[in-house]
This record gives C-alpha cells, sequence and structure tokens, in this order.
C-alpha cells in the first residue's frame, strides 16, 4: 500500500488539491484498485481514531508514448468523477510503484543516486493543469481503518 500525501504548505499558486478535501490518499494493491481519501481528524496522529474518511474510489496507471499517468474515479455530490495526471517524477518513484502495486511496467531495480530517490511527486492535472505536490510512502494503513 502506498500513501500519497498531499503537501499543505504549497505556495504554487497554480495548486490543485486532493480530490474529496483530503490530505491523504492510500493506494490500496487489490484487484479492485482500490483507492481510499482521508483526512485527519481533531489529532495530527495518524491512527485509525484520527483519520475520516472521505471517500473511496478507484486508481488506475497508464504508460503512454514514455509518460506516466495516474487516473482517480470516485464519487462527489452522487456524481461519477474521473480525474487523470501526469506524473512528473523520477525512475525510482516509478519503480517502487511498479513493484509494490504491481503495475507490470517492467522497470529495472538499479543502482539509485541518493539525489534520485526523492519521495515527491509532482501530479499535473489533464484537464486543468493544476499541479499537486505530494509525498509517496511505502505504509501500512492502520488495522481497522478500512472495515
Amino acid at each position: 500500500m502506498f500513501r500519497l500525501s498531499q503537501n499543505l504548505y504549497s505556495t504554487n499558486e497554480n495548486y490543485a488539491p486532493l480530490p474529496l478535501n483530503a490530505e491523504f490518499l492510500y493506494l490500496v494493491d487489490d484487484k479492485e484498485h482500490s483507492a481510499y481519501f482521508f483526512r485527519n481528524g481533531a489529532s495530527t496522529r495518524v491512527s485509525s481514531n484520527d483519520l475520516i474518511l472521505q471517500g473511496k474510489g478507484k486508481y488506475s496507471f497508464t504508460e503512454t508514448e514514455g509518460k506516466y499517468y495516474l487516473t482517480l474515479a470516485y464519487q462527489e455530490n452522487n456524481t461519477q468523477v474521473s480525474r487523470s495526471f501526469l506524473m512528473d517524477t523520477n525512475e525510482y518513484i516509478r519503480h517502487r510503484l511498479d513493484k509494490y502495486l504491481h503495475l507490470d511496467w517492467n522497470t529495472p531495480a538499479g543502482e539509485y543516486e541518493n539525489e534520485n530517490m526523492s519521495q515527491y511527486i509532482r501530479l499535473i492535472e489533464t484537464s486543468s493543469e493544476k499541479e499537486l505536490s505530494a509525498e509517496l510512502i511505502t505504509f501500512e494503513i492502520p488495522e481497522g481503518l478500512l472495515s
């Protein structure tokens, strides 16, 4: 599972927030490609008692002509919404996504220099070109959070 954490301190004027007013997006390695949108509760601790589920959806990754895209599909105000983002990131992040979410991109395991191992990812919404800056973290979701 990966957690995509929104950079809440972005000063970029062309800023795109995560869907559903979420602060975290959990991408689950399951058959459904489940995506869960959460925000913090009163506490800033990440535990099952402190996160508020904002919504559920699905994710998909695609590669076209050497460009990688993340698409999120979810319900908002009783309407099905789909948002696609161009991923501006490094080879290391693409390899981690491929490995842990089983995307069959066949990215090489390679030797990565420390400066090429950034956990940050820039997502550019294809419809508006607004940007979402986030950190990609391998994460164990707190027990009982999805039940």
